[in-house]
């Protein structure tokens, strides 16, 4: 994580929101996206789901605690993620180059260069309640191999989102600390956590996500997100 300082740019966010960006690694922005254009998104994904139309990640396909053992055990076909969200709809295009969200992560991450990669969370998520599965502990950074960090991920919440509905939890500060690889289990989820001086899975925030409102994080920073347990689907856009 370099300290250099940051160019000031301008943009939708104030200077509290950029300090509290830089010391907690996330931040939490509300209705970037229009109504018209959530709906739009929504109206998407559900003509995708039913029925599901690939590219798509089954929850069995992750095996994580929650999912499915494979695809013939009961809820084996259940979608976890609608993959290459920006090629699969125009609609999803234009929320990724929204001029309001293009400048908030330019401020986030103090260039004018800005790039969007496809290669990871290039997605929408869609958890079901029936088969829903729980993600550990990780840092977002384990998906790519990029040299330098300076990578925002940006979760926008097509309806509210909160524990039950398997939100995403994190640890405020975390990005700063500096964890070996040692403190990872084999698929890079803190499978140890023996230092809770330095790391306390105790110590995580669930800030909650209404409707329309988008999570801006590091890609260092940690984070959990949950299993849904209630009756609704929730679907959210990360990119």
């Amino acid at each position: 994580m370099s300290n250099l300082p940051k160019p000031i740019i301008a943009g939708p966010l104030t200077e509290i929101q950029l300090q509290q960006f830089m010391r907690d690694g996330y931040l939490i922005v509300r209705k970037l996206a229009s109504t018209a254009l959530c709906q739009r998104m929504i109206e998407n994904v559900e003509t995708s789901l039913k029925p599901a139309l690939g590219p798509l990640e089954y929850e069995s396909d992750v095996r994580y605690p929650g999912a499915p053992v494979n695809q013939s055990a009961p809820g084996g076909f259940t979608p976890r993620r609608l993959l290459n969200a920006y090629a699969r709809d125009a609609v999803f295009r234009q929320w990724a180059g929204a001029r309001d969200v293009v400048s908030a992560v330019k401020q986030l991450v103090g260039t004018d260069n800005l790039l969007l990669t496809q290669n990871h969370h290039n997605c929408i998520m869609t958890k079901m309640p029936e088969y829903s599965s729980k993600t550990g502990w990780h840092q977002d950074i384990r998906y790519w191999s990029f040299d330098r960090p300076e990578l925002v991920n940006v979760w926008l919440a097509l309806g509210d989102e909160y524990s039950e509905k398997g939100g995403m939890k994190f640890i405020p500060g975390s990005h700063k600390l500096e964890l070996d690889r040692g403190r990872f289990d084999a698929d890079l989820f803190a499978g140890r956590i023996d230092e809770a001086h330095l790391w306390d899975p105790n110590a995580f925030v669930d800030p909650g996500l209404l409707d329309r409102s988008t999570s801006c994080s590091y890609v260092s920073t940690k984070q959990e997100p949950g299993a849904n347990t209630e009756g609704s689907t929730t679907r959210v856009l990360p990119e």
